[in-house]
């Protein structure tokens, strides 16, 4: 329900992210033309290594080309996904695929791209141990930039290292307050059988509700 509620959402400039958010987003737009969908880099994968090639993005993907790219993709899977339809002798009727091309599209089309009208990744090529620190002083930019926002419910689509480091930076010190949120976090789930949520990953396409409790941030903070 509290997704339901969300009219301002902040999407990775990354392929998996932006096709991610057409397929998730797409239903909510076409209710709601007036969502607010914006691409914003801070949101993307953390970069561990020189070797994390998938958090490097292809040469001149900024602007439109980053909407152009993720909507020719969909259309290679679409493609892909009829031909196996095909061969199981299922074929879904042109109308259902036009339908769905109709709508990632416009939910891909809604996307802001001021913030990624320039390269927005960093060369890997550069990368070095200390800038494991950088990467940590984006995650909490991006915290409080969510923070400082005027609405009360802020969606991200965002990557599984994202979220966990994001999580590790701002676990609270209280004892009591961890446990009440490993509680929360496991949904249910006993502990005997999950890992801890403070170093667990979130799963592809999972969903992860958290509320904030925080200081009030000055304006003079910069994000």
């Amino acid at each position: 329900a509290v997704l339901l509620e969300c009219k301002d959402w902040f999407v990775s400039p990354f392929l998996r992210a932006m096709q991610t958010a057409a397929y998730a987003l797409a239903p909510l737009y076409k209710r709601d033309a007036h969502l607010r969908i914006r691409v914003e880099p801070k949101a993307r994968e953390i970069v561990s290594s020189p070797l994390s090639k998938d958090c490097e993005s292809k040469k001149g993907n900024w602007g439109f080309r980053i909407t152009a790219r993720a909507v020719g993709k969909i259309v290679e899977t679409m493609e892909e996904e009829e031909e196996d339809l095909q061969s199981r002798a299922r074929i879904a009727s042109v109308q259902e695929r036009q339908d769905e091309l109709r709508d990632v599209s416009s939910a891909l089309c809604a996307m802001d791209l001021a913030e990624v009208s320039q390269q927005w990744w960093d060369d890997l090529s550069n990368f070095k141990k200390e800038h494991l620190a950088r990467e940590d002083a984006r995650v909490r930019r991006l915290a409080a930039m969510l923070l400082k926002h005027e609405a009360d419910v802020i969606g991200v689509v965002g990557h599984s290292l994202l979220f966990q480091r994001l999580i590790k930076l701002f676990w609270p010190n209280d004892v009591t307050l961890q446990e009440e949120l490993r509680t929360a976090m496991r949904n249910g789930a006993p502990p005997e059988v999950t890992r801890d949520p403070q170093h667990d990953k979130i799963m592809n396409c999972g969903a992860l509700v958290l509320t904030w409790r925080y200081w009030v941030i000055d304006d003079n903070v910069t994000i």
